[in-house]
């Protein structure tokens, strides 16, 4: 496959994680920092967002196109964050990945969740921003500000338009070389204090991601032991990472990682996305399996193969259509 397709293929993210990472985040950045990430006005590449994230109450809103995501609790980005705050996301996936889109939603009436595999060389990415501001959260100093058609509060209709600054980016890539997932993801985050000379390039690489390592134990974590598939920066906050110190961003639930949240990509499965408060290390371990490329996370499940985009958009249809069509919410009608 041609190197300038696919730049990040010249580095190894197992001995060279900060430049496979940073060449991706080029490769996002090209065309759409000049466009502010309108990416029907990219002139370099074409990228794309998935279908049917607009429902619901989380749904796109219409400024930027950002969907709703976890909140942060007080406390939870600094010492001097004493309120809870909204994050918003806009999700990206390049031609690549846009194909198997397209293959899954080539009839938008009857979705096939069949064909929900992607391709070597997908890319996608997600912007995360956050309502919160520099005052309560240092680090924000001179991030980015978007503006979105947001709550006015945590469950309220949306009917005011509220500032956001970039907080976390996160990219997941369809690497053959990551033999075991068939995915290579990473997080940065914002990082003010850097003060490069473009805000966009104020970012911290949390760490890189291309398995679960399904054996790493509490025992391991306490005895300081390091991770086998994952590279953690090691100057970053331990509090941003996810259960037992594998990759996740600020925002990320903190039981959970990068790879074993999307590892739960499925439709018509009965797993959560995380594991459930209170559960025993035996029953946690369900979720940091290494799943192979397209393989389900339950059995009897259709893979979204890691993909959340595709997961909650299907999802949302069949919603919609359980509600207009009053028809019961365990009937699909399932392309084959």
């Amino acid at each position: 496959m041609p190197l300038a397709e696919f730049p990040w293929k010249k580095y190894s993210f197992k001995r060279q994680p900060r430049e496979y990472a940073f060449e991706i985040l080029d490769y996002i950045y090209q065309g759409n920092i000049e466009s502010n990430f309108n990416v029907l006005s990219n002139e370099k590449r074409e990228w794309y967002h998935a279908p049917w994230m607009h429902y619901g109450v989380l749904g796109r809103e219409f400024v930027n196109g950002f969907t709703r995501e976890k909140s942060v609790r007080p406390y939870q980005l600094h010492i001097k964050q004493t309120h809870k705050f909204q994050n918003w996301a806009i999700p990206i996936v390049n031609k690549v990945g846009a194909y198997t889109y397209g293959q899954v939603w080539k009839d938008p009436k009857n979705p096939d969740v069949t064909k929900g595999i992607f391709n070597e060389g997908t890319v996608s990415a997600k912007l995360i921003f956050t309502e919160a501001p520099a005052e309560q959260v240092p680090f924000l100093k001179n991030s980015i500000e978007w503006l979105a058609f947001a709550n006015e509060s945590k469950k309220g209709t949306r009917k005011v338009f509220k500032t956001l600054r970039l907080l976390q980016i996160d990219f997941m890539v369809r690497d053959n070389r990551s033999q075991k997932t068939g995915w290579v993801m990473g997080t940065f985050m914002y990082n003010g204090h850097l003060r490069k000379q473009s805000s966009w390039y104020n970012l911290d690489l949390v760490g890189i991601t291309w398995g679960n390592d399904p054996t790493y134990s509490i025992e391991d974590y306490s005895s300081g032991k390091k991770l086998k598939e994952a590279w953690i920066n090691p100057n970053i906050d331990k509090k941003f990472l996810g259960y037992l110190g594998r990759l996740n961003g600020p925002v990320d639930n903190k039981r959970s990682s990068c790879m074993s949240c999307h590892g739960t990509s499925q439709f018509v499965g009965s797993s959560p996305n995380i594991p459930i408060k209170d559960m025993n290390s035996k029953e946690v371990s369900y979720w940091f399996r290494n799943l192979s490329h397209g393989e389900a996370f339950d059995k009897g499940a259709y893979s979204f193969d890691y993909s959340k985009q595709l997961s909650h958009g299907i999802m949302n249809f069949f919603e919609a259509k359980t509600i207009n069509d009053d028809i019961g919410c365990r009937t699909f009608n399932i392309a084959k």
